[in-house]
């Protein structure tokens, strides 16, 4: 790398990639601000404890209880554990998206916080 720093070529280009870098970070700082004025949410949240929490985030989509012994697909949806291993005898995939599944690839999640 030391033979990059003395020739002047390439730092001109080194400095014209970062202004590039810094422009595109820009542009996609202002789309996401756009679409964030855009919709008729509130602002976003910054809080990580409590993004993302509600009614739909504690009920199990299969039997619309709150969920009891938590358990994810690797797909990312939660539910139940007695109620994805029933579904799981009679269909070999995610309720929700499809995904094909196994009942070993279901992972019961312990002291999780709901």
């Amino acid at each position: 790398m030391g033979h990059w720093r003395k020739d002047r070529r390439s730092r001109s280009t080194f400095r014209l990639l970062g202004l590039v870098t810094l422009a595109y970070g820009c542009g996609l700082v202002m789309q996401g601000f756009a679409r964030w004025r855009s919709s008729n949410e509130g602002p976003p949240t910054t809080d990580l404890l409590t993004a993302g929490k509600g009614q739909a985030a504690s009920s199990c989509p299969l039997c619309l209880e709150e969920v009891r012994e938590t358990s994810c697909t690797p797909c990312g949806h939660m539910f139940c554990w007695s109620c994805i291993m029933e579904w799981l005898q009679d269909k070999r995939e995610c309720p929700l998206c499809r995904e094909a599944l196994g009942p070993s690839r279901v992972v019961l999640l312990r002291n999780y916080l709901s």
